[in-house]
């Protein structure tokens, strides 16, 4: 990643209307429509070089930047996370404490490549689509995800089906599709790389902390009890590993171990996340 993207929430389009899509491609509209708001990061990279390789070898993360058919699941544990209806709000109480829900499962998959042109911001792109997992089609190795006993199996999709977007290989947003029942075929809002990417609440944990270059390399981080457990049984050898390890300022934590598609571990207002190293394809 060149630019080592801030932390940006895609979160769930609500001011949406109430017409749905018609048949055929996505709904678009333009930039000047959206309303931001909440507290999402902006996605930049503010110590990369943007003339310099894609931001994942900036970092030290790994040479190789996504490609389609990569592809990986989160475990994700909400803050505040209420019932999780389309009225519901990720958002930290006022003493900013936890009140956490069960740990859900969430899948990722690189669908395609864009070549640089003036929409990519000049770099090469990829679209990533994030949806809900059910833990008893899932298997790392031979272990079914729901035998583990540590997943909750309640669907969050009923109203929102999928999230897309798309990213630049300095993690620079480039756009944002939904997919929910009010636009089953998608609408797509444009998502500058110069400003900060937030709207209303998503189901969705798509998270994309940004990196930082010259960062050091260090120990393996604390887990909350129910990751921890999570994290030992599906992969033992976690605690040994080194991380890169970047703090932000509005309390975002991120752990991020060689080679790996997508943070170890992340720490932020919409709760926290692990990645299932055993599922990375």
């Amino acid at each position: 990643m060149q630019r080592i993207a801030s932390f940006f929430t895609l979160v769930c389009l609500l001011a949406v209307g109430s017409t749905a899509c018609e048949e055929g491609t996505p709904e678009s509209i333009l930039a000047a429509d959206m309303r931001p708001v909440g507290y999402a990061g902006k996605a930049d990279c503010p110590n990369c070089d943007p003339n310099g390789p894609n931001a994942f070898a900036q970092a030290d993360i790994s040479s190789r930047w996504y490609t389609p058919g990569d592809g990986w699941q989160v475990a994700f544990q909400f803050r505040n996370r209420g019932v999780m209806s389309k009225t519901d709000f990720l958002r930290p109480t006022k003493g900013d404490e936890w009140t956490k829900s069960g740990v859900f499962l969430f899948g990722y998959r690189v669908t395609r490549s864009l070549d640089a042109d003036e929409y990519t911001y000049g770099r090469k792109a990829v679209e990533i689509e994030v949806d809900q997992l059910d833990p008893a089609q899932v298997a790392i190795g031979s272990t079914y995800l729901d035998t583990l006993g540590y997943f909750e199996t309640e669907r969050l999709d009923t109203h929102e089906f999928k999230l897309a977007f798309r990213m630049n290989d300095l993690t620079d947003a480039i756009d944002v599709t939904y997919y929910n029942r009010n636009y089953p075929n998608g609408r797509t809002l444009p998502a500058s790389n110069k400003y900060s990417l937030s709207l209303p609440s998503s189901i969705f944990p798509v998270n994309v902390p940004r990196l930082l270059v010259n960062e050091p390399w260090v120990t393996a981080p604390k887990l909350p009890q129910d990751l921890e457990v999570l994290a030992n049984a599906i992969d033992a050898g976690w605690a040994n590993r080194a991380y890169k390890k970047f703090e932000f300022k509005n309390g975002d934590r991120v752990f991020w171990a060689a080679g790996d598609p997508w943070p170890f571990y992340i720490e932020n207002s919409q709760g926290r996340g692990l990645l299932l190293r055993g599922s990375v394809q």
